[in-house]
């Protein structure tokens, strides 16, 4: 039942970041990347879409070597490595590209606070991202910019210290403290006396709005089908495997599928007798106009920030709000550890009872193939922001960086992401359905999506994987 956490920050070791709910246990130990975007609140409803629109098909195909369910990053991501070794892909998307939450995250791409075992994926990630422009000839809207993890005690400064010291020998990190004159640079404006920082140049951040929808742009140009409004409904079999994908446009015969449907994915896979054990979580965030902030990605006390190309800026609630519904009940048990360990850490969990519950009740969980899927009644879901928590971040921004105080609420927007027990991804092949893969349950999806897309394809190649897939698989719950 992810629970929100209140402001996380490295003292103490706390454990939390920015797009997760329960996360507090979870994550590596002297970080936390996800406190910055939590906020409590909201409640589902249909809603526009943030992402740049892209052209995409018209026509389904009636064939391809792999059909993949979702159109936002990890979707996209994937079927650029597929095409690269030759797949025919085919991605059928329910809304739009990028609709929902791939251009709703807060776009921090950075290893720090990503949890110990997953390590070598986000740094793998990471090294793809330095490429992607080169790669697809475009811009994707990444810039290595940097993080700045502000520290105010010895503490935190210890913390941050005893994060670096574990990741030497093992991942090639940039990371280090910084202080005085250097720290000044980075932090610039701000009011605070931190004592210093863990600082990463070669992390940094993409641009929501845009960067999968720049993907999935590209994606097209090496062959790669899209077709929107194009809600998978189920599979057919044939000798115990994968055979065919059933949408509502139509049948495609395969015999590789990947499940990236995000949010989705559990609904679907428990139509076909697959337990996902994810759970939701919502987050609220904004968009300032710009102003002359610090420079990158950050976050010390309740300040956290992303400064946007065009000088804007991203800046998320520091509560993120856990909605009970029927899954949560289903699903405590898995959940139950980290319940208590953030418990143990004086961890708040801010559960909200909302409509949403009797929402989720009324969503079946069995269809027959030539009818509307649930799926087709929500094309692009996302919970409402919640505003109070959206104005306690810029003021408390304003109060660190009081540049801000000229800022202006540009944009505001919910986003809503599931999450595993332990919260790191589920990327992994189906036993019990052979030709299926599943890539889903993220709190750090920008940060991985790449290296997630090559996983997957050297998943479905039969390659040898650049990474360890132990800690991914869904057989560790």
């Amino acid at each position: 039942m992810g629970a929100g956490v209140g402001a996380a920050a490295v003292a103490g070791g706390s454990l939390l970041g920015p797009v997760g709910a329960g996360i507090g246990a979870a994550l590596a130990a002297g970080g936390s990347l996800l406190a910055p975007m939590l906020g409590r609140g909201g409640v589902l409803t249909d809603t526009a879409s943030r992402a740049l629109r892209i052209a995409t098909d018209s026509e389904l195909p009636t064939q391809a070597d792999v059909v993949v369910v979702g159109a936002g990053v990890i979707g996209v991501c994937s079927a650029l490595y597929l095409a690269e070794r030759g797949f025919s892909v085919v991605i059928c998307e329910k809304g739009v590209v990028a609709g929902e939450q791939s251009s709703r995250a807060f776009g921090w791409v950075t290893n720090h606070g990503v949890a110990d075992e997953i390590q070598g994926l986000a740094v793998r990630s990471k090294t793809l991202w330095h490429g992607m422009d080169r790669w697809l000839d475009d811009d994707t809207g990444f810039r290595a910019n940097g993080y700045l993890q502000l520290c105010s005690s010895d503490e935190e400064i210890g913390a941050a210290e005893a994060w670096i010291e574990s990741l030497r020998g093992r991942i090639d990190s940039q990371a280090k403290i910084i202080s005085g004159a250097e720290l000044a640079t980075h932090a610039a404006g701000s009011t605070s006396a931190w004592k210093a920082a863990l600082y990463q140049a070669d992390d940094g951040g993409i641009e929501s709005a845009t960067t999968a929808s720049v993907l999935a742009r590209a994606a097209r140009k090496r062959g790669v089908k899209i077709v929107e409004s194009c809600a998978v409904r189920g599979i057919e079999t044939e000798a115990g495997r994968v055979s065919a994908v059933v949408t509502e446009r139509g049948v495609v015969t395969t015999l590789n599928l990947l499940v990236a449907g995000g949010a989705w994915s559990r609904l679907l896979l428990g139509s076909l007798d697959v337990e996902l054990p994810l759970l939701a979580a919502y987050l609220s965030q904004q968009r300032t106009t710009p102003v002359a902030g610090p420079a990158g990605c950050g976050f010390g006390g309740p300040a956290a920030w992303r400064r946007e190309l065009d000088g804007s800026y991203s800046l998320g609630a520091p509560v993120l709000g856990a909605p009970v519904t029927p899954d949560s009940f289903r699903l405590i048990g898995k959940f139950l550890p980290t319940m208590r360990a953030m418990r143990e850490m004086g961890e708040e969990m801010n559960l909200a009872l909302t409509s949403d519950f009797f929402r989720a009740l009324r969503v079946p969980k069995r269809w027959a193939l030539d009818r509307v899927s649930p799926f087709e009644r929500a094309r692009v879901l996302a919970p409402t922001p919640d505003h109070g928590l959206l104005d306690k971040a810029l003021a408390s921004m304003a109060e660190e960086f009081p540049v801000f105080r000229e800022a202006r609420v540009a944009e505001r927007w919910g986003g809503i992401i599931n999450v595993a027990p332990d919260f790191n991804p589920i990327v992994d092949t189906l036993p019990t359905l052979p030709g299926a893969v599943v890539a889903s349950g993220f709190a750090f999806g920008m940060t991985l999506a790449p290296a997630v897309g090559e996983l997957v394809a050297d998943i479905i190649s039969g390659s040898e994987p650049k990474v360890d897939r132990a800690p991914l698989k869904l057989s560790r719950f």
